[in-house]
Order: C-alpha cells, then sequence, then structure tokens
C-alpha cells in the first residue's frame, strides 16, 4: 500500500525517491517521513530523520518502482503511459550499456527533477543528461585518456620503438600526420 502523500506528490509532478515505492518500504512497519528515536551502542539515545530503509541498487528494483509509480501517475493521467513507457525504456537501455556504475540510476533522477522544475515530456530524450550517462567515467580505462585510435599504437613494424608510432603502423588511408602529430597538413 503507497502512502496517499506519495501518491498526490506524484500526480503533481514532485520529485519523489523512487526508493519509497520498493516493496519493502511499503509495508505497514515500514518507517515514514519524520524522526525517530535511535539508541546506539553506548546507550546514547538521540533523534534522527527517517528513510527507507531499502535504497535502488539494481534496474530490476529500478523497474518494480518505476511499474508501480506508472500505476499511481495513470490514475490521473491515463494519456501518458506510452510516455511513462517511454522513459522507462530510455533507462533501461542505458542499463544494458552500462556494467559498473549506476548512470543510468542518475539519468532518470535527472530527468524526473527537470520535470518537476519545467515539466518537460516523459518520452523527450534529454540529450545532455543522456550523454552525460554515456561518457566513459573518470577512471574507468576509456576515461582517463582521449581516443586516439592510432597513436603510439605498437604493432606490425619490426622497427617501432615503445611510445613511437612509424608509418608502417598506421593503415592505408589514414592521415599520417595527424596520427603523429596530431595534426593534419592537407589542405583541402
Amino acid at each position: 500500500m503507497v502512502d496517499p502523500v506519495i501518491k498526490h506528490k506524484i500526480w503533481q509532478d514532485k520529485y519523489i525517491d523512487l526508493s519509497v515505492l520498493l516493496p519493502q518500504n511499503c509495508l505497514p512497519n515500514a518507517k515514514k517521513n519524520g524522526l525517530q528515536f535511535q539508541v546506539s551502542g553506548n546507550s546514547t539515545l538521540s533523534l534522527v530523520p527517517n528513510r527507507p530503509r531499502f535504497y535502488i541498487s539494481s534496474i530490476e528494483q529500478w523497474t518494480t518502482t518505476f511499474l508501480r509509480f506508472m500505476a499511481i501517475y495513470s490514475e490521473k493521467f491515463p494519456e501518458s503511459t506510452a510516455y511513462l513507457a517511454k522513459h522507462a525504456d530510455i533507462v533501461r537501455d542505458l542499463a544494458s550499456t552500462q556494467s559498473s556504475n549506476n548512470a543510468w540510476l542518475t539519468y532518470d533522477q535527472q530527468v524526473r527533477m527537470d520535470r518537476q522544475i519545467r515539466g518537460v515530456p516523459w518520452h523527450s530524450l534529454n540529450m545532455e543528461f543522456y550523454i552525460m550517462a554515456t561518457r566513459p567515467q573518470q577512471g574507468s580505462p576509456q576515461g582517463s585518456r582521449p581516443f586516439r585510435p592510432f597513436r603510439n599504437r605498437q604493432g606490425n613494424s619490426s622497427n617501432s620503438q615503445e611510445g613511437s608510432s612509424t608509418d608502417e603502423t598506421l593503415p592505408k588511408g589514414v592521415c599520417w600526420n595527424y596520427n603523429k602529430d596530431g595534426f593534419c597538413r592537407i589542405k583541402v
């Protein structure tokens, strides 16, 4: 059972943390918004804000929560069901291409925040957020160096040295100067 306050926020296009829609967080004894008492190991009593106990950590969990979100949203706006499905398709497509990061989750959160602020349609692809989600992350093998496929390639030449590139290592039809020096001298 979803809290009526959450439903009302969804119908008003307010941003919500989708993890509140996880089945584990919708149980009758699940924590609600507000404050709670917490006792620490040294018997100290403190007042802390409630947060959902479970968070979205996989595309399967996100899909479950987004289907719940769609069902609630479609109660008031049935004509938007196909658009919500398109948004879900974009997020799931991002998740299928990302193996180790949660860029797909960030994309979804940013789009839903943008929808609250600017009223952007559900089915429109936000190119800025999409590119940020698909670009290699800093620290990944691709994210730490610029993409230059032939520069400094080790290869076929018997006289090539570590870190250098010779004419024999570049395929035919490639601008030799660009791949050796970083600029092309040919005037078109």
